[in-house]
């Protein structure tokens, strides 16, 4: 079946409606909406033929983290960005771009806001209260967060396997359209400090930690 362009409004409507709830100041509807958002997103690419993928242009949205790039954003945005068939850069400073066709930019970009804050938060939680430097702090932060986004990139994986936002012969049309826009940006390579110092206690905190961050909480049925 072919997708009207009322279909193609009303998708992005409750998209758009499912992303305004991180705004709430309610827990559960402030919580991620990527799983409920992805499974909108399926169904509706599965419905577009070749050709209407090949009308559409790729969107850019950009964002400011208010965060230093580190190691573990990095890591974060490309497990981001490959779950919703995004490209993305760091134009600025702080500033992080997702480019991506239809809706799959904003989610991308939503959800990559949601689990960079809620780890940055356990990371601070799993440092509260310790009597050390500065220096380690920092050293143990970077490797917990780096476990944290391993198990997250792993549990969006399983979630595009479940919910597949594209047919292989849309994918490929999509990835073109993607690259021929990221291409017109003069794209700023990330470079992260080399990781001198590391903890394996923190980063294996970070892991199991990654496995209670809830990516479809409070969401279904919206």
């Amino acid at each position: 079946m072919v997708a009207t362009p009322e279909d193609k409004a009303r998708m992005i409507d409750k998209v758009r409606k499912l992303l305004r709830l991180s705004k709430s100041s309610n827990e559960h509807e402030a919580a991620l909406a990527a799983q409920r958002a992805q499974e909108i997103l399926s169904k509706y690419n599965l419905t577009l033929t070749e050709e209407e993928v090949k009308g559409e242009h790729a969107n850019v949205l950009s964002q400011d983290t208010n965060h230093q790039f580190t190691r573990w954003m990095v890591n974060l945005a490309w497990a981001v960005g490959e779950s919703f068939d995004c490209n993305w850069f760091k134009d600025r400073r702080h500033h992080i771009s997702f480019v991506g066709v239809g809706a799959d930019s904003e989610i991308a970009m939503y959800t990559f806001m949601y689990l960079m804050e809620e780890i940055y938060r356990l990371a601070g939680e799993f440092n509260e209260g310790k009597l050390i430097s500065q220096g380690q702090k920092r050293i143990r932060r970077e490797s917990f967060s780096i476990g944290a986004v391993a198990t997250i990139r792993e549990k969006l994986k399983k979630q595009t396997v479940v919910s597949p936002t594209n047919t292989t012969a849309l994918m490929v049309i999509k990835k073109a359209i993607v690259e021929n826009t990221y291409k017109t940006f003069a794209v700023r390579t990330v470079r992260t400090a080399k990781r001198r110092n590391f903890s394996s206690a923190a980063y294996i905190a970070g892991k199991e930690a990654g496995k209670h961050i809830t990516i479809n909480k409070g969401i279904a049925n919206r």
